[in-house]
């Protein structure tokens, strides 16, 4: 399906998974964010990732999740409000896929390699993500509207207006199809339309 999560390269689809565990994690969870690394919060995800090994436990309300194997206290995550208290950062399955799965193991060493690779294709895979729905970009407002024509963006060129709407009608009523066909492919038609995207 274009648009879908099928159509998304392996690598935007790695950053975006990075993105959504970081807001999707368990209620008490901490996130990974270390503050040695400050804004590069994704450095420290991956630094724990491949530095050490994770075992599967039961939260204390009875879920599964994945904590590390003799993490050192300067790398544990601080607490929100409290500095001085730190606690074991906490991985989904998702989170496990990134260096378990040969494919994403892959990308995300390249990922931890090589920050500025990472920002790039986290930046398209983020901009599809809150863009995909706004519909063609002749939508977009603003100086920073990107100039590259993306597919997802529907670049298609804009059909005639000088046609002749009763040589149409002709075409149709000629076309061979029965009242209930025509009936059934305009309902169709309306029926799909999304007029917030113009899908």
């Amino acid at each position: 399906v274009e648009g879908g999560w099928r159509d998304v390269p392996e690598e935007r689809r790695s950053s975006r998974l990075f993105g959504q565990n970081q807001f999707s994690l368990p209620g008490n969870a901490q996130p990974v964010f270390l503050p040695s690394v400050l804004n590069q919060d994704f450095l420290g995800y991956f630094y724990l990732l491949f530095t050490y090994d994770w075992e599967l436990k039961k939260s204390p309300a009875g879920a599964w999740q994945w904590e590390p194997v003799n993490i050192k206290e300067e790398d544990k995550p601080v607490d929100v409000e409290d500095p001085s208290i730190r606690y074991n950062p906490i991985m989904t399955d998702a989170d496990m896929a990134m260096i378990k799965d040969p494919a994403y193991r892959e990308i995300s060493q390249r990922f931890y390699k090589d920050p500025d690779y990472f920002s790039a294709v986290f930046a398209r895979a983020w901009f599809k993500l809150t863009h995909r729905d706004m519909g063609p970009k002749a939508r977009y407002l603003g100086p920073d509207v990107p100039q590259e024509d993306l597919i997802w963006q529907d670049p298609v060129p804009a059909g005639r207006t000088d046609y002749d709407v009763n040589a149409v009608k002709a075409r149709i009523a000629d076309s061979g199809l029965t009242i209930s066909e025509r009936v059934a492919t305009a309902w169709d038609s309306a029926r799909t339309f999304r007029g917030s995207d113009r899908r």
